[in-house]
């Protein structure tokens, strides 16, 4: 009777502390030509924005290695002069080419070069596995605004858009994409620890009868 009486308090005890904890989240990240140490990306890349009085975006490409809901962005894009803002739109590759965006954000860019510009808790679309996306850079046109965005240091080449330029294969400007993955819940690990610990009792009554 007091084994049985131990085990249930055990068991009692880990679900109380199971259950006092909130469930957390891991990124996890299907896209990443970044390297993880400095230097983040090449010393070149492209302009976008407004330069010598021409006006242009820039946009890569990128195929997530896992579906999931946008949820992280990374990328070697910084400010250089005008207004430190910038609209980042996702749209599915569609004939090679950006399609209708599915999803956009303002936000400043990195400080300048040398840093990182990231995103985070964006809650966006779903992004599906082996899809082309297309990533845009649109600085704003009044007043005349310029960015930089460096082009990835890993050897990851395919479709971008350069000053207005498409481009077949050339190596893609600097990105990382995350989505979230759920730890399960704790009460999932509560009732599977219960489960074990009532068939511990099982045999152990089971045990005493023979």
């Amino acid at each position: 009777m007091n084994i049985h009486r131990t085990i249930l308090t055990v068991a009692a005890l880990f679900s109380i502390g199971l259950t006092a904890s909130s469930p957390a989240t891991a990124a996890v990240i299907v896209y990443d030509n970044i390297s993880p140490v400095m230097p983040y990306y090449h010393n070149y890349g492209n302009w976008l924005g407004t330069f010598g009085g021409q006006y242009e975006i820039t946009a890569t490409t990128f195929v997530p290695s896992g579906s999931g809901q946008l949820d992280e962005l990374t990328l070697g894009l910084f400010y250089q002069t005008g207004v430190n803002s910038v609209t980042l739109r996702l749209s599915p590759d569609v004939a090679g080419l950006p399609s209708t965006p599915i999803w956009q954000t303002t936000v400043p860019p990195a400080a300048g070069y040398g840093s990182l510009l990231s995103v985070s808790g964006i809650a966006g679309p779903m992004l599906t596995a082996g899809q082309t996306y297309w990533l845009e850079g649109v600085a704003p046109v009044t007043p005349s605004t310029l960015h930089g965005w460096y082009s990835n240091n890993q050897g990851d080449y395919g479709p971008i858009i350069a000053s207005g330029n498409y481009y077949l294969n050339q190596q893609r400007f600097s990105l990382r994409v995350g989505v979230p993955a759920i730890v399960p819940e704790p009460v999932s690990c509560v009732l599977l620890v219960m489960g074990v610990l009532w068939l511990g009792v099982l045999w152990l009554g089971a045990g005493r009868r023979r």
